[in-house]
């Protein structure tokens, strides 16, 4: 399972296989109606299949890891970048092990 914090909105957000489930940092409570399936979901981009991990690039945007590739999401306009997704290699991310 992979976290995903979105310092917007005070909000974790779980993703495990197809679905998400998301967490009120303030109220310490799991928000109702989830979990949640991704594709059914805003989340316009993102692997709907499931994620494998997930990580901030910065304050406002989010790299999600799927396979052998990964897309790089606008938490300003909760979309995918333009271009996405990309493969995972040595171009997109040189010096990493696992980039092949």
């Amino acid at each position: 399972m992979c976290v995903q914090l979105n310092q917007l909105t005070g909000k974790l957000y779980f993703f495990s296989g197809s679905s998400y489930t998301r967490f009120d940092v303030k109220k310490q409570t799991m928000d109702t109606g989830y979990p949640r399936m991704i594709a059914l979901a805003n989340w316009q981009g993102v692997f709907s299949q499931g994620v494998d991990s997930a990580c901030h690039l910065d304050k406002e945007t989010v790299v999600f890891f799927a396979g052998s590739e990964f897309v790089k999401y606008d938490l300003l306009t909760e979309k995918a970048l333009p271009g996405y997704p990309k493969k995972i290699d040595q171009e997109s991310w040189p010096g990493l092990s696992f980039a092949k």
